[in-house]
């Protein structure tokens, strides 16, 4: 089968475009607000560097308390297309809020309690994206799920440079939020139209009949945890690779501060034909295999990076980092939907938990490397970090992949 047969259900079946419509438009959102929200926080409402560091930290807690709380009722229900509609109109509300009424408070209220629940909307559809795979084969399933997890990547490539003409023409910093709010319409009008009825459905989707403890409990299970917190540590890695880039770049090899731009940029563009290509790979290889492959290269451009930062060699660090990224956004999703195979909202919610894990074991790695020696001791931190997770997953899920 060719790529493109592979691929054509995201434009003809139309729950699958309707998913990658919302992806568009979610990674819309997070362009918009990603490189911005610690100049808002700190310049424009005057929060400083400890309270946006308060703010990131309730942020994080409220996105996987919600995204647990989302899948679990979702799961109970089977009803999920009026869960969508809620977050979506949440993220509204919150962006009316802060584009007629902007304060400290009202920042201090949409970053850290409302966007983070609005932000579980990206599960949610990944969860549809599952059950609508599910009417596929075995092996196109993966292709179709690490497709509409490259399109979130897209909007990176034009949006980021349309805001920094902007803004350097003199737009406002605070214009993000009028312009959000009208791409946030645009999500819930999708949702609202669009998102099947579950009467409508063309897949099996079942209530799980769990109540809320029940739920939790089986989150608790030893082994569930253990691989959550593998791939945690695994992801810590590309999280690592988001605080301290700019950095090194700057710091350790003296470079503009437009080169961490150019960085991003350019990574993120080879981000989205790697996320497309790993499904494919990953119907001769086992997803094992590809994760521990994507460790071993993200071990290499941590310790290369601050060695290379002022050398032009570092810009040859982009491919291997791209394709990286490109298994470690992908592959983590149906491995996580997997663990959890009939309570399709619950386990895509280990995303979430995975992130928080991940963003906790970044900030040590940096915060003790940096006490240490730097930032090369923070780069060396997050490597062993890596890999103490990938030895972890091989020890669980090695005989799986024999």
């Amino acid at each position: 089968m060719s790529a493109l047969t592979a691929l054509s259900p995201l434009w003809r079946d139309p729950v699958l475009r309707m998913a990658c419509g919302l992806m568009v438009l979610n990674g819309t959102l997070w362009a918009s607000f990603g490189p911005f929200v610690a100049l808002l926080a700190v310049q424009t409402f005057a929060l400083g560097d400890a309270g946006f560091a308060a703010v990131m930290a309730a942020a994080t807690l409220v996105g996987v308390l919600a995204a647990v709380w989302i899948g679990i009722r979702a799961d109970q229900r089977a009803s999920r297309r009026r869960m969508a509609i809620g977050t979506c109109l949440t993220a509204v509300a919150g962006l009316a809020m802060m584009t007629l009424f902007p304060s400290p408070l009202t920042f201090v209220l949409f970053h850290a309690l409302i966007f983070p629940v609005s932000s579980t909307i990206f599960g949610q559809v990944f969860t549809l994206v599952r059950l609508a795979a599910a009417t596929y084969s075995v092996q196109d399933r993966p292709i179709l799920i690490g497709s509409v997890r490259a399109v979130v990547s897209l909007p990176f490539l034009v949006i980021l440079p349309l805001w920094g003409l902007a803004l350097d023409r003199g737009v406002p910093l605070t214009t993000l939020y009028p312009v959000a709010l009208g791409f946030s319409v645009l999500m819930a009008l999708t949702v609202t139209l669009s998102w099947p009825a579950e009467a409508r459905a063309r897949w099996e989707d079942k209530p799980s009949g769990l109540s809320i403890r029940a739920a939790l409990a089986e989150l608790a299970d030893p082994a569930l945890a253990l691989r959550i917190g593998a791939l945690g540590a695994i992801a810590a890695m590309p999280a690592l690779y988001v605080m301290t880039m700019a950095l090194i770049l700057t710091t350790v090899g003296g470079r503009a501060a437009s080169d961490p731009a150019l960085f991003f940029g350019l990574v993120a563009g080879a981000e989205v034909p790697a996320m497309v290509l790993m499904p494919f790979v990953g119907r001769r290889v086992h997803r094992l295999h590809l994760l521990m492959f994507a460790t071993g290269l993200s071990v290499l451009f941590l310790l290369a990076l601050p060695v290379l930062a002022g050398s032009a060699l570092v810009w040859a660090l982009i491919v291997p980092l791209a394709l990286s990224h490109g298994t470690l956004l992908t592959v983590p999703i149906t491995y996580l939907q997997d663990l959890l195979a009939n309570r399709p909202g619950t386990g895509t919610a280990l995303l979430s938990l995975q992130g928080l894990i991940a963003n906790i074991l970044a900030a040590a790695a940096f915060a003790g490397g940096a006490w240490i020696w730097g930032y090369p001791a923070v780069m060396v931190l997050g490597a062993l970090i890596g890999i103490g997770g990938a030895a972890v997953l091989w020890a669980l899920d090695r005989e799986k992949a024999i």
